[in-house]
């Protein structure tokens, strides 16, 4: 009994406290824009968005295997997604690179993630983007600071 709870209670914190590890998602007020033209679609994550998803993607091991963990985050941030979280999962071997070097890149200069989706080739393009899409809440819920762009 005695080496039961031995056993059993390091192994519960463990898995508490990798709960704890992934960090909480932003604010709903903090939301993915999704805008479509003729030919493609384009999901812009917000600056907050990608910052998450980065810090994740680090969290959850960096790399590729951290990218593939994170496909869950990354479907669920998306307010319409070009693909699923098994689908995230082919694209990531497919783009996996590109994915991490556009999200990594668009976290470090305070940009936001966007994926430009071609239906008809089946085509991924991954951005690090400063566009009037691109948009930031601060933890306060006000923009500026940083050179974050406050939200519209």
């Amino acid at each position: 009994m005695n080496l039961k709870r031995l056993l059993v209670a390091p192994i519960l914190a463990l898995v508490l406290a990798g709960a704890a590890v992934v960090t909480a998602p932003p604010q709903k007020a903090d939301a993915s824009e999704t805008h479509c033209g003729i030919v493609s679609c384009s999901y812009y994550l917000s600056g907050r968005q990608t910052h998450h998803l980065a810090n994740n993607i680090d969290i959850l091991g960096g790399g590729l295997a951290g990218l593939d963990a994170s496909c869950s985050l990354l479907v669920g941030m998306l307010t319409s997604s070009p693909f699923g979280v098994y689908g995230c999962t082919v694209v990531v071997v497919a783009y996996g690179s590109f994915m991490l070097n556009a999200i990594h890149h668009a976290d470090n200069t305070q940009g936001c993630f966007r994926i430009r989706y071609f239906p008809v080739a089946g085509a991924y393009e991954f951005y690090n983007d400063h566009s009037l899409n691109c948009h930031w809440i601060t933890p306060n819920g006000g923009g500026g600071g940083g050179g974050w762009k406050k939200a519209a």
